[in-house]
């Protein structure tokens, strides 16, 4: 890479680096923003007078207040110094890392005017704002124009979201055929009635979910009322990715027991390695069903990986990704609905999610009403999960899609960093390191990884990952995190790996040392130490007083 390659010099502005190298810019514009806000405040009905007399002011009872707030103000700020340096290029634990300029301008621009995104009432601009950002999230992903969805508090909800239209897609068919509804009538009368009708006892629907899935799909599973016998995982292949052969004998098992699928999930980017599924082969294993008449919702859970849809355009970024990755990103366009969540790969603050459905029949849901609110089909109180939502993530999201771009220039080139410092620190590890073993294929910015020597029991491997994340949680220098991969979910996986240095698979589960490469300053040239090299060096101290 050339060290003066005008993209990365760009992307250079779009966050206040390690050492707040941006920060006289910033402060001029924290001021500005504060002065507008203020500004607006005052031309607003200025013929009211004063609500708050310069006596007040200059009185004791003021006095006494306002010094007890600068007193609670200094302690939080005292308190918030020992918080986690999330911003610095040393922080490399989990899916966090410093947040962009712009999305951090646009969240306190909206916070200062505290919109209420539940109804256009109290939203007028940010609803706007929320209509705008949604349509360049979903052509980012490649959806059609008539794609709707809206910002939730995370992934979580986002997940939560797709299966409750699924479910309810469910029951307009169950309806449809039967004259009766799950919905309406709830899970127990309707199976009264689904017997009457039919003769069959109702075992109800389930839910096909990849072993490397989200803990909010058991969550939203039990929420829906759908029973644990409703959440039917699906095994992964020795790579860690959703099996094809699996879910299609799922797929039959659900055929043979009159267990109709209400989704299939698939996921772009896991939690724990940040493994893409086979996006692109589950549509199409469930396009062979639709001409079977089986109609199964396909969701994909793209929390981590949707926004590395950006470097799909450009083929000088898209072939830093495998063939088997770029092929899943680009089948995005062709699934029912989405989770994404700015607040990872977008940069953005917490809380921020979005889910975003291919058309309105996808985004459809149940009616309901409020005599408080007004139901113009614009506020989208009536068919979110979630009442009350700020339009500060809205915001932050709307003012990071329009400046640093949804594009390969913007957040593709941004998110290539992370891929190239996932590439430097494999060799560096691979070459300094012994017995480095990395979980491979590593499809994003997640390296995952322990110290195995050949021959050796998989619980010595574990004790000694521990130790080393032990260290690391000690060390002033660098922050990591650690997963464990279970038999139960990575069987196939784990098996691999143990083939590759002959472990005795003495346990059932294998932990591993994670490092996710966000922070865009990681591999950067103009850094006075090397904190790939400075890591490596640290590791192989450690681990040498382990041997």
């Amino acid at each position: 890479m050339d060290e003066c390659d005008p993209r990365d010099i760009a992307i250079k502005s779009f966050f206040l680096g390690p050492q707040s190298e941006n920060g006289d810019w910033l402060r001029r514009k924290w001021i500005e923003i504060l002065d507008n806000w203020m500004a607006w405040r005052n031309s607003r009905f200025p013929g009211d007078g004063r609500s708050i007399a310069l006596a007040d002011q200059e009185s004791e009872a003021f006095a006494e207040s306002v010094t007890r707030m600068d007193r609670a103000l200094a302690e939080i700020l005292k308190d918030l110094e020992g918080e986690t340096p999330k911003f610095s290029p040393r922080y490399i634990g989990h899916m966090v890392s410093e947040v962009s300029l712009p999305a951090l301008m646009g969240h306190v621009c909206a916070l200062l005017h505290n919109p209420n995104n539940t109804s256009r009432e109290v939203s007028r601009v940010t609803s706007r704002f929320e209509e705008e950002a949604i349509a360049d999230l979903a052509a980012m992903i490649g959806f059609p124009p008539s794609a709707r969805g809206h910002f939730t508090s995370g992934g979580t909800l986002a997940n939560f979201e797709a299966l409750w239209r699924a479910l309810g897609k469910f029951d307009r068919a169950q309806n449809e055929r039967y004259g009766v509804s799950l919905l309406s009538l709830g899970p127990w009368r309707f199976a009264d009635r689904y017997l009457e009708i039919t003769g069959r006892k109702f075992k109800g629907p389930v839910v096909l979910v990849p072993g490397n899935k989200h803990f909010s799909w058991e969550k939203a599973v039990s929420l829906m009322g759908l029973g644990d016998e409703g959440f039917w995982p699906v095994a992964l292949d020795e790579q860690g990715r959703l099996s094809l052969e699996d879910l299609r004998a799922q797929m039959e098992k659900s055929i043979a027991e009159d267990r109709p699928v209400l989704m299939v999930v698939s996921v772009a980017g896991t939690t724990e390695m940040g493994e893409v599924d086979p996006v692109d082969q589950v549509q199409a294993l469930l396009e062979e069903y639709r001409e079977r008449g089986i109609d199964v919702w396909h969701h994909v859970d793209a929390a981590f990986g949707g926004y590395y849809r950006t470097m799909i355009a450009d083929e000088s970024l898209s072939g830093r990704l495998s063939s088997s990755v770029r092929a899943a990103l680009t089948a995005l366009s062709k699934v029912d609905s989405i989770t994404l969540d700015p607040h990872k790969l977008g940069y953005v603050p917490y809380a921020c999610g979005a889910f975003i459905a291919r058309d309105g029949d996808h985004y459809r849901t149940r009616g309901f009403s409020a005599a408080y609110l007004k139901d113009d089909n614009q506020s989208r109180w009536s068919f979110t999960l979630e009442g009350s939502r700020s339009g500060a993530g809205v915001t932050a999201v709307w003012l990071a899609n329009k400046t640093l771009g949804l594009n390969a220039r913007g957040y593709g080139r941004l998110l290539e960093k992370g891929i190239e410092a996932r590439e430097r620190m494999h060799r560096e590890f691979a070459r300094q390191v012994p017995d480095y073993l990395p979980v491979l294929p590593s499809d994003l910015n997640i390296i995952c990884f322990s110290i195995a020597p050949a021959g050796s029991k998989l619980s010595a491997l574990n004790e000694r990952t521990a130790k080393l994340f032990n260290h690391f949680e000690a060390s002033p220098n660098f922050s990591v995190s650690k997963t464990i991969l279970t038999k139960k979910s990575y069987k196939s996986l784990i098996e691999r790996l143990a083939r590759e240095r002959d472990i005795e698979l003495d346990c059932d589960e294998w932990m591993q040392l994670r490092l996710v490469l966000m922070n865009p300053f990681i591999t950067s040239k103009e850094s006075d130490v090397d904190l790939i090299g400075e890591f490596v060096s640290e590791l192989r101290g450690a681990n040498s007083l382990m041997t």
